[in-house]
């Protein structure tokens, strides 16, 4: 690192998101960046487009233009990830001075790049900088549309004596978003994305915008039905890894795209959950949801112990119980009641996920959906 002085040209990387407008052109200020700039600007006239100049021209301007910061006693320095300002080397520099003489006359270009920046910045220093999405997938199409940007060639000039402007071509196609109402999912605009010329990219899976600090549901490969409630602590995002601490016994384990895991979503009361009686007990016992305290605790109807009051959230976990023909459970009748009955599952339809429900007096309730049909429970 180093430290800046007044002839330096700076090239920042932290004041190009949309809300720091009033430090988006803030550098551009400083005495040395006028100076790199003004050079840049003086040669503009000598050339239409600095793109079509052979090599050995475009290599001359550069250094010109580098020459002209040195003899101003100044250097050209980049800011790092870290926000600290290092000299780059001289490749770096002259990559820097190139793109600025190709951006000599070409505004529409130069607002579009500073657009792509801008969401670029935003992927790497915005509130969501270290989810998966942000650190993989959502700075695809910033980089490529920032390349293209930088590799365009001036149109064939136009039939139309009306069209007297300079036109632009991308050279890179860039995704067409899908055209339909809704929500549109991360997945359905990535599966478009075939950049030229990029590595396809990796399409991102369903929990890459988890943060640190979120909870999470995970099954195991213990039990396939156990939704073990965990809180993601730290985040792989090249590998699209999350390290998870289990609420339950304090484990920890690490999850992929290949494990099944979901957002939390909080208990509801008539929910049926396995739990710990005491946080050092080892058996967990199946119990029901019976009331929501304001201490985020809840109280449970418990199999075989009665009401138990305030049991924490982490020592509860979702389990998908697997409803049989004979056992006991509550339906609402009819499926519309909004009361809760006792009664025998008597058939299963095992395809469709339907039941019947005999009510022991000569009621029968045929085709009742798995979310009217609940266990029945002994208190």
């Amino acid at each position: 690192t180093t430290l800046p002085n007044p002839h330096d040209v700076l090239i920042g990387n932290r004041f190009d998101s949309n809300y720091l407008y009033s430090y988006n052109h803030f550098l551009d200020h400083h005495e040395g960046n006028e100076v790199w700039k003004g050079l840049a600007s003086s040669l503009g006239p000598y050339f239409l487009s600095y793109n079509k100049l052979p090599i050995v021209f475009q290599r001359a301007l550069t250094d010109a233009v580098i020459e002209g910061v040195e003899q101003n006693s100044g250097r050209i320095l980049v800011q790092n990830n870290a926000g600290d300002w290092t000299v780059p080397p001289r490749s770096v520099a002259e990559e820097i001075t190139r793109e600025e003489l190709f951006l000599q006359g070409k505004p529409l270009v130069r607002v579009l790049r500073q657009q792509a920046k801008s969401l670029l910045s935003d992927c790497k220093y915005g509130t969501l900088q270290k989810t998966v999405m942000m650190k993989n997938h959502a700075r695809i199409l910033p980089t490529n549309m920032m390349e293209g940007l930088l590799s365009t060639k001036e149109a064939s000039a136009s039939k139309t004596k009306s069209e007297t402007k300079q036109t632009y071509k991308i050279k890179r196609n860039l995704p067409n978003l899908p055209r339909r109402t809704g929500v549109v999912t991360p997945t359905g605009v990535f599966r478009k994305m075939k950049l030229q010329g990029a590595a396809e990219p990796n399409e991102p899976f369903q929990m890459a915008w988890v943060k640190e600090g979120d909870l999470v549901e995970v099954i195991v490969e213990l039990d396939p039905r156990a939704w073990f409630i965990g809180s993601v602590y730290y985040i792989k995002a090249t590998k699209q890894v999350h390290s998870v601490i289990y609420h339950i016994d304090e484990s920890e384990d690490e999850l992929n795209k290949e494990s099944t895991y979901r957002y939390f979503v909080p208990f509801q009361i008539g929910e049926v959950v396995q739990t710990k009686l005491l946080p050092e007990d080892v058996l967990l016992h199946i119990g029901r949801i019976i009331k929501e305290n304001k201490d985020g605790t809840y109280d449970l109807l418990v199999q075989n112990e009665g009401v138990v009051k305030g049991i924490p959230r982490h020592q509860m976990i979702r389990y998908d119980f697997e409803i049989r023909v004979m056992d006991r459970v509550e339906a609402r009748f009819r499926g519309k009641s909004e009361d809760w009955y006792r009664g025998t599952v008597s058939y299963l339809d095992t395809e469709r996920d339907l039941y019947d429900v005999d009510y022991g007096d000569g009621l029968i309730d045929h085709d009742l959906p798995r979310s009217k049909v609940r266990l029945a429970l002994r208190g």
